[in-house]
């Protein structure tokens, strides 16, 4: 077995005796890691390591039993993972001294050195770097949350694992991902993480094997790692041969243990004392001069050179959490100053004039919620944005209400009961037509029927508005445009009410995400412009010589929404609603005057101007912008940190 594929047995050969001898931690059994492999290279007998186990010396007596039964392990074990024999390092950097851990890793890797050890507790402060499937090994079997928010970040984003976190409340994630999914929002979300819960499962399970265990949970995994793989054969070999080995948790622990490392660069990576046969240099720190054991008086007591048992190593010159510290603060003043690898490159300065447009009510909301993404959206048009099943689930309400109100006109002349059984079957009929264009079965189905509770909802609404007064439903998804000032805006209004007899419209645009509950400050944003829909549509009827009453937002997202209408009376020139409604529990509203609504259309058209005629040297990110369903996220070199994001929507 070559010394690349024995770490992982190597340890569980030393472990066993070690852990029954001193109940000791993972640095001494590092130590004893590397000890044991040199005394083996280095042809030690077993009377020398016999006479050691006698020396008055307790600490030179006890490493000398516990390598003895080692030894006698590995000769029971297999003759598959006997050591071969290695040729001591020959370059000597003993006199070697570096200032910094910096500087002492600069020095290993000019001399041909890939990797370098170091205490594990050193590798653990920097970062370790697993595997994918070691880190889903760890989470299995461990009992804490932080290994298997590790693993997860591999299909969850931070805001998902955070609300997850939160979610679980006085419960573990774990726990939550057990039950179904439960701590995590969203259909996707919760899909995963039953996933996710079944795989964990699966690599728990493969632990109950009698032979193999080991290699059967790496490949549970999913993950094709064929080091890793390697590894757990290697460590099988041992357990496998021994009459009474350790728990399952134990041998992934110690397997886990054998291939962690962190990466300081591309080619050259830190690993823990024992961790690598091939004896790589070792850095060495000024306050731990010798570690658990004293090499050099074993050494001695064995009749031994220790230059047998030390590789090549370079000192630092400062305590070890010093020069940890100050290589920690060095890297990330290094990585502050660099400009970010995962974003593009800034391009030259100049003034962006968009081409003359047609403006909708869409393509100026999303210029005042993220004006980075307008750019890229409408001026680049670089990628084809892919369907959400959110944005499925619009497209299908919309369409059920177009076929119900082309048969449904007026109200008051059907049965609440009739409509809703109509309704439901125009959902049914929608959701059948867009069934392959979500992204599960379990979305397919969750959807419809949220959409069937939300059609009872939206009925009974409609005949309470009917009850206030008589109204008839005049149009449906009608396409509008409109010239102001000097560009033309284009629409299609969802619904358009008016009484049966003739009179003041009242425009209807249905919604799926959610409503403004501050009707005060939804005004307030029609007013400056920032929401330009209602004004827009209210434009385009009175450009059809209509009186518009009322000018409203129905939600159809959710039927357990507190605010289902948002509504805007218009005032005539008395400054008097044209058509007063009774209040109703989910229905806010405020008055907009005739004057409020030039108002925005007045920033409307500066702001079409602006696009058009005078240009941006630079499109800004939102306040809160919509980072995690923009298709241009990754384009973005001016996105917010994940910790900086607000996750209020």
């Amino acid at each position: 077995m070559s010394a690349a594929r024995r770490a992982a047995a190597y340890r569980g050969l030393v472990a066993e005796p070690l852990l029954a001898a001193l109940a000791s931690d993972r640095g001494a059994l590092d130590e004893f890691c590397s000890l044991s492999d040199a005394i083996e290279n280095a042809g030690v007998s077993d009377a020398a390591l016999a006479a050691a186990c006698a020396d008055a010396e307790q600490s030179i007596a006890t490493v000398a039993r516990v390598l003895l039964a080692m030894r006698a392990t590995l000769r029971g074990a297999s003759p598959a993972i006997a050591v071969p024999a290695v040729t001591p390092g020959t370059e000597d950097l003993s006199e070697t001294g570096a200032s910094s851990l910096s500087e002492a890793i600069d020095i290993v890797a000019r001399r041909g050195f890939v990797r370098a050890e170091v205490p594990r507790d050193l590798v653990a402060a920097l970062g370790v770097d697993d595997a994918p499937a070691i880190r889903i090994l760890r989470a299995a079997f461990s009992s804490d949350d932080r290994s298997l928010v590790e693993a997860l970040a591999d299909d969850f984003d931070v805001a998902e694992l955070k609300a997850a976190e939160r979610l679980a409340g006085q419960r573990s994630l774990r726990a939550g991902l057990r039950t179904t999914g439960a701590a995590f929002r969203g259909i996707g979300s919760r899909e995963r993480a039953v996933e996710w819960s079944d795989r964990l499962e699966e690599v728990r399970r493969s632990g109950r094997k009698r032979r193999g265990a080991l290699r059967a949970a790496v490949e549970a995994t999913g993950v094709c790692d064929a080091e890793v793989a390697t590894h757990a054969t290697s460590a099988d070999t041992v357990w496998d041969s021994l009459d009474d080995p350790p728990s399952f948790g134990v041998r992934a622990a110690l397997l886990c243990d054998a291939v962690s490392s962190t990466r300081i660069s591309d080619d050259f990576r830190l690993v823990p004392v024992g961790a690598d046969e091939r004896r790589p240099a070792r850095v060495v720190f000024d306050d731990a001069p010798g570690g658990s054991v004293d090499v050099t008086a074993f050494a001695s007591a064995i009749g031994c050179d220790a230059s047998l048992f030390l590789g090549p190593s370079v000192r630092v010159r400062r305590p070890a959490n010093e020069a940890v510290a100050r290589f920690l603060q060095q890297r990330a003043e290094t990585e502050s100053a660099r400009v970010r690898l995962d974003r593009p490159l800034p391009e030259g300065g100049g003034v962006v004039v968009a081409p003359p447009m047609t403006f909708s009510a869409s393509r100026l909301n999303m210029f005042v919620k993220c004006p980075r993404r307008f750019f890229f959206e409408y001026l680049c048009d670089a990628v084809e944005e892919r369907s959400t099943s959110n944005a499925v689930y619009g497209k299908v309400f919309h369409a059920a209400l177009e076929a119900l109100h082309r048969e449904v006109r007026i109200p008051s002349a059907w049965q609440r009961g009739e409509v809703v059984d109509k309704l439901c079957m125009q959902l049914d009929a929608a959701f059948g037509i867009a069934r392959r264009d979500f992204e599960s079965e379990l979305e397919y189905a969750v959807l419809r029927l949220r959409a069937r509770q939300v059609a009872r909802h939206y009925v009974r609404w409609l005949f309470e508005e009917a009850a206030d007064a008589p109204l008839e439903i005049s149009e449906v998804e009608e396409r509008h445009d409109v010239l102001l000032g000097d560009h033309r805006f284009v629409g299609y209004i969802d619904r358009v009410d008016r009484p049966p007899g003739g009179g003041p419209v009242t425009i209807l645009d249905y919604k799926t995400g959610r409503i403004e509950e501050d009707p005060e400050e939804y005004l307030r944003q029609v007013r400056s412009g920032d929401e330009a829909q209602l004004a827009l549509y209210y434009a385009m009827r009175r450009a059809r010589g209509d009186e518009v009453a009322r000018v409203a937002l129905v939600s159809i997202r959710d039927a357990r929404d507190r605010t289902w209408v948002l509504a805007l009376d218009v005032a005539g020139e008395a400054g008097k609603s044209v058509r007063p409604r009774r209040d109703r529990a989910g229905v806010l509203r405020a008055t907009c005057s005739l004057a409020d609504l030039e108002a925005s259309i007045a920033a409307l058209t500066r702001r079409c101007d602006e696009i058009t005629t005078t240009g941006f040297d630079h499109f800004t990110v939102g306040d809160d912008p919509p980072c995690s369903y923009c298709a241009y996220a990754a384009s973005c070199r001016e996105r917010p940190d994940d910790e900086e994001r607000i996750f209020a929507r």
